[in-house]
């Protein structure tokens, strides 16, 4: 069998770099990156037992990675020490049969086909291959899509090299990082400028920061420690002329721009022009002083001579002697008056130091004005990060020995090494989902625990804060979602499991009665702040209680709202309106077999509860916020199709001429046979590494999309209709929306999203490598592509002006090509079109920190 050579450029990569170049039969090769060897090594040659060999498991045709080289704190390489491979191809078989000649990706404007060789295609010659991506489904009602970079800008690799490629660039997405700042560290300007109407302010993100400890055991990325980031913004001095596309900018106020910066140039020109002048007056002293040595160094060489010439007379000294005398008169007038040239020449140094002196004053000032200059011009962006200082944190990191040891299991972990049964330590409160600055507090928060308060400046963790218990407010019991006799019947057997669960979960496991949910909400036109709080129990209960809580921006409690499901649901993220609360149950259950196996330590606690897809609609609480009104609320709307949200948007309500509410939500969701709690991102405890094939699955439309629920109530508050479907008719798998905040709880035009472009065979679903602005009004989409190899996290508006969509989005890029951070700014109004992107600032290597999940921008002026 023929072979294909790859040789590798020269690398240091530990653990590979005595293992290349190797030979890898071709046939297999290529079956094995799209899924479909059968347990066998595609490798012919390497000595080593870390040699990557890809297998097909049982009932699955994903791909396999064992014997990888593991990531660890000790053991590390970058992405930009991946083997770059030259691949050339010799394959004698003849007449084989070929295949059809294109393979299907989709592209941001549909399916588009990339051709691959006959041969490639004979050797892919499988039924579905797991990299054939089917086109999506089009529809008469398509959206117009306007995208900047265009597709065909973007240079992905060889086939041959992708799958490979893709696996490690998705672990270099999730890779530790052990490092902290001391101080704020200015971040290079790689691109454009900070805008000078960008608000200063702060940028807070959240997300995990370490994945393996130095044990070798290995967490859920949603089990990461909460590592905290803060991006500290100060914009540039005057009007920027330099970024294209700003339909608020006239002719005569960039004249004023360029007339600004001209003087400003002008004076740094000047001062560069008097130190020129100065230098030159310099060397000219210099150069007659040089002079002046030069003439002292004859007159010493024309003494020596004469004094030759007076030792060979010696014998007639003396009838010389006057002559000679007259000889050393002279010289000893010479040598006074070299002397006298001398000390000339000491003053002339003493002055020309003193120049010197002024030279390096004067340039020491003008490179500070430069640097002034120039922060003023281009703006300025400052780095803080460090972990959240949680009781897990504390107990699990080694000041002394600067080691982490995991202890704790989390919810969605199990730990390779420690205690695996009866370990209690569960709920490990990472603070790592969201972030929050409110009433002058700065709140780092996650699902399962109380919030932990962080000094805004340092970042150092203040205190654990509770924000529940303790309040003063009568709220009365809470209202059940059934009648008044079947709550009779059914809460005796509930109570009294409830009274037994609670000591167990209060005392044993260390759960707070109440705990917040990660997702708040913010009701700009009230200046109010929403947070949500569930108990305890709730998750082993077939009963879900909730509590709705409303802060002033002083964080006073304002209002509290209890109320009671008889169901057993999930919840992580919900909406509101201008008079109600949204909820979409996510309907879960126990698992027994899951609950003895998370008890015993061999699977993660969460695989206790299992998704119930019995049922073929979703319920959606529709919750009186303020007015009574007719409608009981605890009939929940039946939405037409199943599905688990993930992230809500955005909602608002509107009345009609007769009356009749309309609710309308805007959300991320998924399918119930995708969404797997200790699989999300394709964790296992027993693989170092994460499986990127479980969020990039063959079927798009269980992936997480944007829907689009719409609701309608009569006036006497009985449903009439509920429907749902793509919003925006955006049909490419995404997530973690946006909008601008003034918009929240009221009607929207545009929502931003993260998204994926498709143009990865590999990994065609996640990570997300685009954002996407979606009109819904005019039903487009108009998006900003990273760029191959460069992932985004979720963008943040940052408001400018009035209208809706003026301001900026902040998104970080994940390049894992380089393993650099950048922090991107892109103007909204400008979003698919080439003057989008205003701003990049690159964060240190030392300091390139793994995905985050949900920031916060806070303005200095309302901060």
């Amino acid at each position: 069998m023929q072979t294909i050579s790859y040789h590798v450029l020269p690398t240091k990569i530990p653990s590979l770099e005595n293992h290349f170049p190797i030979k890898i039969r071709a046939k297999s090769a290529i079956k094995a990156a799209y899924g479909h060897a059968k347990d066998q090594s595609f490798l012919a040659t390497g000595p080593t037992p870390m040699n990557p060999t890809f297998s097909k498991p049982k009932g699955g045709k994903h791909l396999q990675v064992n014997q990888l080289p593991q990531i660890t704190g000790n053991n590390s390489f970058s992405a930009t020490q991946l083997p770059e491979m030259a691949v050339s191809h010799s394959f004698p078989e003849a007449g084989a049969k070929e295949l059809p000649g294109k393979l299907l990706t989709p592209d941001i404007g549909g399916p588009s086909q990339t051709t691959l060789s006959k041969q490639v295609q004979k050797d892919l010659s499988c039924k579905h291959p797991t990299t054939h991506i089917k086109p999506r489904k089009q529809r008469s009602s398509s959206p117009k899509i306007q995208s900047f970079p265009a597709k065909e800008e973007l240079h992905p690799m060889n086939s041959s090299e992708e799958a490979m490629t893709a696996f490690w660039d998705y672990q270099f997405l999730f890779i530790s990082q052990r490092s902290e700042t001391e101080e704020p560290v200015a971040l290079r300007l790689v691109h454009g400028k900070v805008p000078c109407d960008f608000p200063k302010g702060t940028y807070y993100l959240a997300g995990p920061g370490l994945f393996i400890d130095d044990m070798g055991s290995t967490v859920h990325p949603l089990d990461g420690h909460g590592y905290l980031r803060a991006f500290s913004i100060i914009p540039s001095a005057g009007k920027n002329p330099g970024i294209s596309g700003y339909a608020h900018t006239n002719s005569g106020q960039n004249r004023a721009v360029l007339s600004t910066h001209s003087c400003l140039n002008g004076e740094v020109s000047g001062k560069v022009g008097h130190f020129h002048g100065e230098s030159g007056k310099l060397s000219s002293k210099v150069g007659g002083s040089s002079g002046k040595v030069d003439d002292f160094s004859g007159e010493l060489g024309q003494f020596s001579r004469k004094l030759a010439e007076t030792s060979g007379h010696a014998g007639p000294f003396s009838s010389n002697l006057g002559q000679f005398s007259g000889d050393v008169d002279a010289f000893s007038g010479k040598v006074g008056h070299f002397s006298n040239k001398v000390g000339a020449f000491s003053d002339e140094t003493d002055r020309n130091s003193g120049h010197s002196a002024m030279f390096a004053s004067e340039f020491d000032h003008l490179s500070t004005e430069t640097a002034q200059f120039s922060g003023r011009f281009s703006g300025e962006v400052k780095l803080s990060a460090r972990y959240v200082a949680t009781q897990a944190k504390q107990e699990e990191y080694d000041e002394k020995s600067k080691k982490w040891i995991f202890g704790y299991r989390g919810p969605f972990s199990v730990l390779k090494f420690g205690q695996k049964f009866f370990n209690t330590k569960v709920m490990k409160n990472v603070a790592n989902t969201s972030v929050l600055k409110w009433g002058g507090r700065l709140l780092c928060l996650w699902e399962g625990g109380d919030p932990h308060e962080i000094e805004p400046e340092s970042l150092n963790t203040v205190r654990v804060g509770d924000f529940i218990s303790g309040r003063e407010i009568d709220v009365g019991p809470p209202e059940s979602s059934v009648d008044g006799r079947k709550r009779d019947m059914g809460s005796v057997v509930l109570d009294f499991v409830t009274g037994l669960l609670r000591p167990v979960l209060y005392g044993v496991y260390k759960m707070p009665p109440k705990r917040l949910l990660s997702h708040y909400k913010i009701d700009a036109r009230r200046n109010r702040l929403l947070m949500m709080s569930c108990n305890a129990e709730d998750m082993l209960l077939p009963r879900s209680s909730f509590t709705v809580y409303e802060f002033d921006s002083k964080f006073n409690l304002l209002q509290e709202k209890s109320f009671e499901i008889l169901d057993h649901v999930m919840i992580h993220d919900w909406a509101f309106t201008e008079d109600h609360y949204i909820l979409v149950a996510n309907r879960v259950k126990i698992d027994v077999a899951g609950s003895i196996s998370a008890l015993c330590g061999i699977s993660p606690m969460i695989s206790a509860l299992s998704l119930d897809p019995s049922h073929q609609s979703s319920r959606i609480y529709v919750i009186r916020r303020f007015s009574e009104g007719t409608r009981d609320w605890r009939l929940p709307i039946e939405a037409p199709s199943l599905f688990w949200l993930l992230h809500a948007g955005n909602a608002f309500e509107r009345r009609d001429e007769h009356g009749n509410l309309h609710i309308q939500l805007q959300a991320s969701a998924c399918s119930y046979q995708w969404f797997n709690f200790h699989k999300m991102f394709g964790y296992d405890w027993r693989r170092p590494q994460l499986d990127p094939t479980f969020m990039n699955k063959e079927n798009a439309e269980n992936l997480p999309h944007l829907v689009q629920v719409s609701m309608e109530l009569g006036k006497d508050g009985n449903f009439h209709n509920c429907t749902v479907e793509p919003l925006s008719q955006w049909m490419y798998t995404s997530d973690f929306l946006a909008i601008n905040p003034a918009f929240s709880g009221t009607k929207n035009k545009y929502l931003y999203t993260s998204s994926c472009s498709g143009s990865r065979p590999s990994l065609p679903y996640f990570p997300f490598d685009m954002v996407a602005k979606l009109n819904m009004t005019q039903g487009s989409v108009a998006t900003w592509c990273a760029g191959f190899r460069r992932f985004v996290g979720e963008p943040v508006f940052v408001p400018r002006g009035e209208e809706e969509d003026d301001g900026y989005i902040l998104v970080v890029e994940y390049a894992v090509s380089v393993q650099r951070c950048y922090l991107v700014m892109l103007d909204a109004k400008e979003i698919g079109k080439p003057g989008a992107l205003v701003a990049k600032f690159e964060v240190p290597k030392e300091l390139n920190f793994p995905v985050g999940f949900h920031g916060f921008w806070v303005n200095d002026e309302s901060g």
